[in-house]
């Protein structure tokens, strides 16, 4: 029963997420950085519902474990999503645009001085195949980190909805 309220709590942790994710993409200025911060309230968020649809008697172990599923579920369509993005970024070239304005000219200096050639850099890491391990790091880390957070969400819903 309490896997049910995992998967419930990480699907609409994860429509959340998803949205958020795709909101980021809009060049307002601040407005990735605050989807961002929103992005850890709720995972969090979904470890604390987890917990709250967990039937009762809840202990703070049981719901820290409803509430790392909902996180893992959430982190999953995050990171799909998002690596989804980046792969479409990369094949239309805006990966390698934003990757090429990120870098400064000491930057370039630098990746020359260490015996990488800037273009070269740039050709694998903006095209196809950085945008696929790009995507894939993310993935990986918004599974990691949305177990970790929905699980402290979950153990402080566990003691917050103890007898609720």
């Amino acid at each position: 029963m309490s896997m049910q309220a995992g998967l419930k709590a990480g699907g609409v942790g994860a429509a959340a997420l998803i949205v958020l994710s795709l909101l980021g993409l809009i060049p307002i200025p601040f407005l990735g950085c605050v989807c961002c911060i929103v992005n850890i309230a709720v995972l969090i968020g979904a470890g604390l519902l987890a917990a709250r649809w967990t039937p009762a008697p809840r202990t703070s172990g049981t719901t820290a474990g409803t509430g790392a599923l909902a996180g893992l579920v959430s982190g999953l369509g995050y990171g799909i999503v998002t690596a989804l993005v980046y792969v479409v970024r990369a094949a239309s070239g805006g990966l390698g645009a934003a990757i090429s304005s990120a870098l400064t000219p000491q930057m370039m200096q630098q990746l020359q001085q260490a015996g990488v050639d800037p273009q070269t850099y740039l050709a694998i890491f903006g095209g196809l195949g950085g945008g696929a391990l790009l995507g894939g790091i993310c993935c990986v880390a918004a599974l990691v980190l949305g177990a970790v957070l929905g699980a402290i969400g979950g153990a402080i819903g566990g003691a917050a909805f103890k007898q609720a």
